[in-house]
């Protein structure tokens, strides 16, 4: 799916005469085999298709009439994925979801159904840890004592960045890290 759709935005930037597109821009549908424009420019339903479809698709999340599913579909090759504050029945979804030792860990602000270990955190608080470096991306979640912050980075290479955590840290307490 995440080719797919990679492949299909290409022809967005590749040649907007042959491609009928406007670069940045995206149209109503597109041929599935050739991944053609097929519709009308400016078209205001794809850009919630490409949104839904790595909603419901890489990050696995189901809509149901209780808590949300969440099952990530990651490609072989990635090690993570993450939502901040999808509208969910009212409230907001936040979830980080990470491949480790071959199985995927969730971390939620929600109840969530889903396979494998995970773990809810209510408070969402996200919006108070700020990573340094473009292209490093950082979900924090909180409850009583507990903290998880959660870094992924989008760079083919591991990347070093400073975290401020000041927000969410207290000077005068101690703190136990794991990773």
């Amino acid at each position: 799916m995440v080719e797919a759709l990679h492949a299909s935005f290409e022809h967005y930037n590749l040649n907007p005469r042959v491609f009928n597109t406007v670069p940045g821009q995206f149209s109503e549908w597109f041929d599935g085999e050739s991944l053609v424009n097929r519709g009308m420019r400016l078209s205001p339903w794809e850009p919630p298709r490409f949104l839904w479809a790595a909603i419901e698709g890489v990050c696995g999340m189901m809509l149901n009439p209780g808590p949300p599913g969440i099952n990530p579909l990651l490609p072989p090759d990635w090690k993570w994925v993450s939502t901040a504050s999808i509208r969910y029945h009212g409230s907001h979804v936040t979830f980080f979801a990470e491949r480790m030792d071959g199985q995927m860990h969730l971390y939620a602000n929600t109840e969530f159904k889903g396979n494998g270990p995970g773990a809810v955190l209510r408070d969402d608080v996200t919006d108070r840890v700020r990573a340094r470096h473009a292209g490093v991306h950082a979900v924090a979640l909180r409850e009583g004592g507990h903290l998880v912050v959660a870094q992924g980075s989008s760079h083919d290479k591991a990347v070093a960045t400073p975290v401020d955590l000041t927000d969410l840290l207290g000077a005068a307490e101690q703190y136990e890290l794991r990773q």
